[in-house]
């Protein structure tokens, strides 16, 4: 397997000090807005990839855990 050497990663900070590290286009689930990133145009150019909002500060993340399963940690 070939690996890919991403640039530009971001690291989103939460309430509750978890961290998550990713690239600018990388989609999550935003309670109450869906698919979101920091670069949501750079998405739009795949196709079945539409309408993907823009991540703000104070938004809640929809995050699955495998122990307690759907929890929303807001980014601080």
């Amino acid at each position: 397997m070939e690996k890919v050497i991403h640039s530009g990663l971001v690291t989103y900070l939460f309430e509750n000090g978890m961290e998550i590290t990713g690239t600018k286009d990388h989609p999550f689930r935003i309670k109450g807005k869906g698919w979101c990133s920091l670069s949501p145009q750079k998405l739009e150019q795949y196709e079945g990839v539409e309408n993907v909002g823009k991540i703000e500060i104070g938004e809640l993340f929809e995050i699955i855990d495998e122990n307690s399963g759907l929890n929303t940690n807001r980014l601080i």
